[in-house]
């Protein structure tokens, strides 16, 4: 009987010390997926801001190139040039 006592007490006691390092390394592991996850959103936005950035730089272009086309046309119909 006393050895099963004691065998129960190392038993748990083992149980509750595996219990503590596992929360303690699921703890750690939901810290860094965290901090992963916000900078792979900060890299996401800031790439996010540079390719609109592009596309209106693009947009602006190809609406300047399509005034002075049609500015070239409304002249050309209207005998302007």
């Amino acid at each position: 009987k006393a050895d099963l006592d004691a065998l129960h007490k190392e038993t748990k006691a083992d149980l509750d010390a595996l219990h503590k390092e596992t929360k303690a390394d699921l703890d750690a592991l939901r810290r860094e997926t965290k901090a992963d996850l916000d900078t792979l959103r900060r890299e996401t936005k800031a790439d996010l801001h540079r390719e609109i950035g592009t596309l209106r730089s693009e947009l602006r272009w190809i609406l300047g190139f399509l005034a002075a086309l049609i500015l070239a046309m409304a002249a050309k119909l209207f005998g302007i040039v």
